[in-house]
Protein backbone atom coordinates (compact mmCIF):
# COMPACT_ATOMS: atom_id res chain seq x y z
CA UNK A 1 0.00 0.00 0.00
CA UNK A 2 2.90 2.00 -0.16
CA UNK A 3 2.99 3.62 -3.61
CA UNK A 4 3.58 6.55 -5.96
CA UNK A 5 0.43 7.38 -7.97
CA UNK A 6 0.82 8.14 -11.10
CA UNK A 7 -2.12 7.42 -12.11
CA UNK A 8 -6.14 8.58 -11.74
CA UNK A 9 -7.92 4.92 -12.08
CA UNK A 10 -10.50 6.38 -11.21
CA UNK A 11 -10.65 8.95 -13.57
CA UNK A 12 -13.54 7.85 -16.24
CA UNK A 13 -15.92 7.79 -13.15
CA UNK A 14 -15.93 10.85 -12.32
CA UNK A 15 -17.14 12.73 -14.71
CA UNK A 16 -19.77 9.30 -15.53
CA UNK A 17 -22.32 10.32 -12.93
CA UNK A 18 -26.00 10.87 -14.13
CA UNK A 19 -27.02 14.33 -13.97
CA UNK A 20 -27.63 14.99 -10.16
CA UNK A 21 -26.29 17.14 -7.24
CA UNK A 22 -22.91 16.06 -7.82
CA UNK A 23 -22.68 17.96 -10.78
CA UNK A 24 -23.87 21.12 -9.94
CA UNK A 25 -21.13 24.18 -9.75
CA UNK A 26 -20.37 25.52 -6.83
CA UNK A 27 -23.18 23.64 -4.85
CA UNK A 28 -22.82 24.35 -0.94
CA UNK A 29 -24.74 24.32 2.39
CA UNK A 30 -26.72 21.33 1.15
CA UNK A 31 -24.01 18.34 2.72
CA UNK A 32 -26.97 16.44 3.69
CA UNK A 33 -28.93 14.48 0.95
CA UNK A 34 -32.75 12.85 1.65
CA UNK A 35 -32.13 9.43 2.39
CA UNK A 36 -28.74 8.61 2.74
CA UNK A 37 -27.81 5.75 3.97
CA UNK A 38 -24.33 3.49 4.78
CA UNK A 39 -22.99 1.83 1.53
CA UNK A 40 -23.90 -2.38 2.07
CA UNK A 41 -21.92 -3.58 -0.73
CA UNK A 42 -19.61 -2.40 -3.27
CA UNK A 43 -20.66 -4.70 -6.18
CA UNK A 44 -19.63 -4.07 -9.99
CA UNK A 45 -22.12 -1.42 -10.46
CA UNK A 46 -21.60 0.40 -7.08
CA UNK A 47 -18.34 0.86 -7.74
CA UNK A 48 -19.05 3.39 -10.71
CA UNK A 49 -20.55 5.64 -8.22
CA UNK A 50 -19.38 8.49 -5.28
CA UNK A 51 -19.80 8.23 -1.99
CA UNK A 52 -18.55 9.72 1.62
CA UNK A 53 -16.78 8.75 4.29
CA UNK A 54 -18.24 9.46 7.62
CA UNK A 55 -17.36 9.19 11.28
CA UNK A 56 -20.72 9.44 13.03
CA UNK A 57 -22.21 12.77 12.25
CA UNK A 58 -19.54 13.90 10.20
CA UNK A 59 -18.12 13.53 6.98
CA UNK A 60 -14.16 13.70 5.71
CA UNK A 61 -13.53 16.45 3.48
CA UNK A 62 -10.90 18.26 1.11
CA UNK A 63 -10.80 22.18 2.15
CA UNK A 64 -7.74 24.33 1.17
CA UNK A 65 -5.47 21.14 0.67
CA UNK A 66 -6.28 19.63 3.84
CA UNK A 67 -8.50 17.15 4.76
CA UNK A 68 -11.06 17.74 7.39
CA UNK A 69 -13.74 16.40 9.51
CA UNK A 70 -17.20 18.12 8.57
CA UNK A 71 -20.57 17.96 10.59
CA UNK A 72 -22.94 16.96 7.95
CA UNK A 73 -25.02 20.27 8.59
CA UNK A 74 -22.44 22.31 8.12
CA UNK A 75 -22.24 24.47 4.61
CA UNK A 76 -19.17 23.00 2.35
CA UNK A 77 -18.81 21.83 -1.15
CA UNK A 78 -20.25 19.14 -1.83
CA UNK A 79 -18.20 17.29 -4.82
CA UNK A 80 -15.17 18.09 -1.93
CA UNK A 81 -16.93 15.24 0.00
CA UNK A 82 -17.46 12.85 -2.77
CA UNK A 83 -15.02 9.99 -3.56
CA UNK A 84 -14.89 7.76 -6.35
CA UNK A 85 -13.87 4.15 -4.54
CA UNK A 86 -11.58 1.50 -6.35
CA UNK A 87 -10.52 -2.07 -4.87
CA UNK A 88 -7.51 -3.86 -5.79
CA UNK A 89 -7.32 -7.54 -4.90
CA UNK A 90 -3.95 -8.62 -4.36
CA UNK A 91 -5.36 -12.52 -3.07
CA UNK A 92 -3.12 -15.25 -1.46
CA UNK A 93 -5.41 -14.35 1.33
CA UNK A 94 -4.47 -10.66 1.63
CA UNK A 95 -7.55 -8.11 2.57
CA UNK A 96 -8.47 -5.71 -0.68
CA UNK A 97 -6.76 -2.33 -1.00
CA UNK A 98 -9.32 0.80 -1.07
CA UNK A 99 -7.95 3.79 -3.35
CA UNK A 100 -10.38 7.15 -2.74
CA UNK A 101 -10.64 9.32 -5.34
CA UNK A 102 -11.98 13.05 -4.54
CA UNK A 103 -14.81 14.53 -7.00
CA UNK A 104 -13.77 18.28 -6.59
CA UNK A 105 -9.99 17.50 -6.81
CA UNK A 106 -9.06 14.26 -8.27
CA UNK A 107 -6.53 13.59 -6.28
CA UNK A 108 -6.31 10.51 -4.31
CA UNK A 109 -6.78 9.61 -0.41
CA UNK A 110 -3.02 9.74 0.44
CA UNK A 111 -0.22 11.13 2.85
CA UNK A 112 3.03 12.98 1.77
CA UNK A 113 6.29 11.16 2.46
CA UNK A 114 7.19 14.98 4.45
CA UNK A 115 4.53 14.52 6.95
CA UNK A 116 6.18 11.57 8.13
CA UNK A 117 9.58 11.23 8.17
CA UNK A 118 11.26 10.19 11.55
CA UNK A 119 7.77 9.45 12.83
CA UNK A 120 8.15 6.20 15.81
CA UNK A 121 6.12 3.87 16.22
CA UNK A 122 3.43 5.14 18.92
CA UNK A 123 4.16 8.88 17.62
CA UNK A 124 1.57 11.06 15.54
CA UNK A 125 2.48 13.41 12.85
CA UNK A 126 3.08 16.82 14.40
CA UNK A 127 0.60 19.24 12.35
CA UNK A 128 -2.92 18.23 10.63
CA UNK A 129 -2.29 16.50 7.38
CA UNK A 130 -2.52 17.87 3.69
CA UNK A 131 -3.18 16.35 0.66
CA UNK A 132 -0.37 13.89 -0.30
CA UNK A 133 0.97 11.31 -2.61
CA UNK A 134 3.11 8.90 -1.11
CA UNK A 135 1.46 6.71 1.05
CA UNK A 136 -1.87 5.37 -0.17
CA UNK A 137 -3.83 2.49 -0.90
CA UNK A 138 -5.91 2.00 2.25
CA UNK A 139 -6.61 -1.11 4.71
CA UNK A 140 -10.93 -0.64 5.37
CA UNK A 141 -13.58 -3.12 5.44
CA UNK A 142 -12.20 -7.27 4.80
CA UNK A 143 -15.48 -7.45 2.88
CA UNK A 144 -16.89 -5.39 -0.27
CA UNK A 145 -18.62 -7.65 -2.29
CA UNK A 146 -21.33 -8.77 -0.46
CA UNK A 147 -21.01 -7.25 3.33
CA UNK A 148 -18.92 -4.11 3.35
CA UNK A 149 -18.08 -3.25 7.34
CA UNK A 150 -18.87 0.04 8.79
CA UNK A 151 -17.06 1.90 11.65
CA UNK A 152 -13.60 0.67 10.22
CA UNK A 153 -10.44 2.30 10.73
CA UNK A 154 -8.48 3.15 7.50
CA UNK A 155 -4.34 2.74 7.58
CA UNK A 156 -1.72 2.52 5.15
CA UNK A 157 1.22 0.51 5.29
CA UNK A 158 4.81 2.71 5.46
CA UNK A 159 6.48 -0.57 6.28
CA UNK A 160 6.52 -4.40 6.48
CA UNK A 161 4.79 -4.47 9.96
CA UNK A 162 3.98 -0.67 10.70
CA UNK A 163 1.31 1.19 9.34
CA UNK A 164 -0.10 5.06 9.25
CA UNK A 165 -3.39 4.97 10.91
CA UNK A 166 -5.97 7.83 10.69
CA UNK A 167 -6.57 9.59 14.13
CA UNK A 168 -8.22 13.01 15.00
CA UNK A 169 -6.31 15.80 14.66
CA UNK A 170 -6.77 19.48 15.52
CA UNK A 171 -9.99 21.86 15.02
CA UNK A 172 -11.40 18.78 12.97
CA UNK A 173 -8.27 17.86 10.98
CA UNK A 174 -6.81 14.78 10.54
CA UNK A 175 -3.58 12.94 11.84
CA UNK A 176 -1.57 10.67 10.97
CA UNK A 177 -0.26 7.83 13.93
CA UNK A 178 2.41 5.02 13.56
CA UNK A 179 1.61 2.03 14.88
CA UNK A 180 2.37 -1.61 14.61
CA UNK A 181 0.17 -3.50 11.58
CA UNK A 182 -1.43 -5.64 14.22
CA UNK A 183 -2.87 -3.49 16.57
CA UNK A 184 -4.25 -0.94 14.13
CA UNK A 185 -7.82 -1.55 14.11
CA UNK A 186 -8.04 -1.75 18.01
CA UNK A 187 -5.67 1.09 18.40
CA UNK A 188 -8.39 3.52 21.24
CA UNK A 189 -7.48 6.82 18.33
CA UNK A 190 -7.97 5.81 15.41
CA UNK A 191 -11.14 7.48 13.68
CA UNK A 192 -13.92 4.32 12.07
CA UNK A 193 -15.38 5.32 8.82
CA UNK A 194 -18.13 4.38 7.37
CA UNK A 195 -19.15 4.73 3.73
CA UNK A 196 -22.13 5.91 3.00
CA UNK A 197 -23.68 7.00 -0.82
CA UNK A 198 -24.54 10.94 -0.64
CA UNK A 199 -28.37 10.79 -0.60
CA UNK A 200 -30.81 13.01 -2.61
CA UNK A 201 -30.33 16.68 -3.63
CA UNK A 202 -33.01 18.65 -4.96
CA UNK A 203 -31.17 21.33 -7.50
CA UNK A 204 -32.35 24.79 -8.07
CA UNK A 205 -33.24 26.16 -11.47
CA UNK A 206 -29.94 28.18 -11.13
CA UNK A 207 -27.83 24.96 -10.01
CA UNK A 208 -29.51 23.36 -12.94
CA UNK A 209 -28.11 26.37 -15.40
CA UNK A 210 -24.66 25.90 -13.75
CA UNK A 211 -23.57 22.27 -14.86
CA UNK A 212 -25.94 22.97 -18.12
CA UNK A 213 -23.33 26.05 -19.06
CA UNK A 214 -20.37 23.48 -18.64
CA UNK A 215 -22.04 21.16 -20.87
CA UNK A 216 -23.30 23.68 -23.44
CA UNK A 217 -26.80 23.24 -22.12
CA UNK A 218 -27.43 19.98 -23.54
CA UNK A 219 -27.53 17.00 -21.64
CA UNK A 220 -25.91 13.55 -23.38
CA UNK A 221 -27.72 10.10 -22.45
CA UNK A 222 -26.22 6.67 -22.81
CA UNK A 223 -28.04 4.59 -24.46
CA UNK A 224 -29.97 7.82 -26.69
CA UNK A 225 -32.90 7.89 -28.05
CA UNK A 226 -32.56 5.53 -31.31
CA UNK A 227 -35.60 6.26 -32.94
CA UNK A 228 -37.07 9.61 -31.72
CA UNK A 229 -35.46 13.15 -31.58
CA UNK A 230 -34.32 13.56 -28.00
CA UNK A 231 -34.70 17.50 -27.39
CA UNK A 232 -32.53 17.28 -24.43
CA UNK A 233 -29.07 16.58 -26.78
CA UNK A 234 -30.32 18.20 -30.03
CA UNK A 235 -31.26 21.80 -28.24
CA UNK A 236 -29.77 23.83 -25.69
CA UNK A 237 -32.16 24.80 -22.93
CA UNK A 238 -32.51 25.97 -19.79
CA UNK A 239 -34.25 25.61 -16.29
CA UNK A 240 -36.63 28.83 -14.87
CA UNK A 241 -38.23 28.71 -11.35
CA UNK A 242 -41.79 28.49 -10.93
CA UNK A 243 -43.39 31.94 -9.53
CA UNK A 244 -45.57 32.58 -7.09
CA UNK A 245 -46.59 30.09 -4.45
CA UNK A 246 -45.69 27.24 -6.49
CA UNK A 247 -42.09 27.58 -5.73
CA UNK A 248 -41.85 26.83 -2.19
CA UNK A 249 -44.20 23.59 -2.50
CA UNK A 250 -43.19 21.62 -5.46
CA UNK A 251 -39.54 20.15 -6.34
CA UNK A 252 -39.63 21.57 -10.10
CA UNK A 253 -38.52 23.91 -12.09
CA UNK A 254 -39.87 24.80 -15.63
CA UNK A 255 -37.51 23.94 -18.63
CA UNK A 256 -37.33 25.91 -21.53
CA UNK A 257 -36.03 26.29 -25.18
CA UNK A 258 -32.96 28.33 -24.78
CA UNK A 259 -33.59 30.40 -27.84
CA UNK A 260 -37.62 31.10 -26.93
CA UNK A 261 -38.32 31.01 -23.40
CA UNK A 262 -41.81 30.32 -24.05
CA UNK A 263 -41.96 27.27 -25.76
CA UNK A 264 -41.28 24.69 -22.64
CA UNK A 265 -40.56 21.09 -22.84
CA UNK A 266 -42.98 18.43 -21.46
CA UNK A 267 -41.27 15.18 -20.65
CA UNK A 268 -43.67 12.31 -20.39
CA UNK A 269 -42.18 9.33 -18.65
CA UNK A 270 -45.21 7.06 -18.66
CA UNK A 271 -43.41 4.69 -21.47
CA UNK A 272 -40.65 3.93 -19.43
CA UNK A 273 -42.13 1.15 -17.27
CA UNK A 274 -42.30 2.98 -13.91
CA UNK A 275 -44.49 6.21 -14.45
CA UNK A 276 -42.47 8.57 -12.49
Amino acid sequence: MNKKFSTLLCASLLFSSAFSAVNAANLTGAAVGANATAVAKLDKAALSGVYQLRVGTQVLVIEDGKYVLKNVNDGFDLQASLWCVQVTEEGQGKEPIYDFVNKATGEFLAISEEDVVGLQVGEKTKTNLSVGETFGGWAFSPEYKENLKGNMPLFTYQEADNVLLLVKGDNGGLKAKKVKASVARSESERVQFTLFDAGTYVLSAAEINAYLKDNKNVLNFNQDANADVNPFTTKAFVAKELKGGLAADHNFVYVTDKENENSYLKVDTAANGVGI
